[in-house]
C-alpha cells in the first residue's frame, strides 16, 4: 500500500519485491513507471487510481498473472495492442481518462469479466468486443459513441450495461433477450 504519498515516478527498486501479489499506488502524482515493474511476475492486482499516467506503462503488458488493473482518473489516451497478452485479466478499470479508441486486440482478453470505460472520448468500439464472452459488466457511459456493435447481444453473460450519456440513436436488437441482464442504463441519448 503506497497510497496518498507524493510519488511521481515508480523506480526500478520496485523489483526488490518480487513476491508482491497486490500493489496499490492510488492518489499519487505518478507520471512514469520504470520497466522493472515487469519483474513483479506474481502480481495479481495493480492500482494506479488517480495519478498522472498518459499511457499504460509498458512493463504492465508483461505482467501475465494480473487479474485486475485500476487506472481510473489518469490521462491515458490509448492502449497498445499488447493488451492481448494479459490473458488472465478479469477486471479493467479505465474510466475517467482520455481514451480516444480501443485496440482491436481488446477482444482477445478471454478472461475479462468487467470493463469500465466511462467518461472517456470514445467515438466507436471495436467490433470484436463481442468476443469477450465472460463479460458481465460493461460501462461505456459518458463517451461520444454514435453506435455500439449490433452484435453486442452475443455477450450473453452481461448483467450490467451502461451506455448512457452518448450519442446513440438506436439499440441492437436482442438486448432484451440477454438472460442475465439486471441493469440497463440508456438515459441521455438522442433517441
Amino acid at each position: 500500500e503506497l497510497q496518498r504519498n507524493r510519488i511521481e515516478h515508480l523506480p526500478s527498486s520496485i523489483q526488490n519485491f518480487p513476491n508482491l501479489k497486490r500493489l496499490t499506488l492510488n492518489f499519487n502524482s505518478i507520471s512514469s513507471v520504470d520497466s522493472a515493474i515487469a519483474l513483479l511476475t506474481k502480481l495479481e492486482q495493480l492500482s494506479f487510481y488517480n495519478n498522472k499516467l498518459k499511457a499504460m506503462p509498458d512493463g504492465i503488458y508483461r505482467l501475465f498473472n494480473l487479474k485486475e488493473i485500476d487506472l481510473y482518473f489518469n490521462q491515458i489516451e490509448r492502449l497498445e495492442s499488447q493488451i492481448q497478452k494479459l490473458k488472465n485479466l478479469e477486471v479493467l478499470y479505465l474510466s475517467n481518462n482520455r481514451l480516444l479508441s480501443l485496440p482491436d486486440d481488446i477482444g482477445s482478453l478471454s478472461s475479462l469479466k468487467e470493463l469500465y470505460l466511462a467518461n472517456n472520448r470514445l467515438s466507436e468500439l471495436p467490433s470484436n468486443l463481442v468476443n469477450l464472452r465472460h463479460l458481465k459488466v460493461l460501462r461505456i457511459n459518458s463517451n461520444r459513441l454514435i453506435q455500439i456493435p449490433m452484435d453486442l447481444p452475443k455477450l450473453t453473460n452481461l448483467e450490467n450495461l451502461d451506455i448512457s450519456d452518448n450519442q446513440l440513436t438506436e439499440l441492437p436488437a436482442g438486448l432484451s433477450q440477454l438472460p442475465y441482464l439486471k441493469l440497463l442504463v440508456i438515459m441521455n441519448n438522442p433517441w
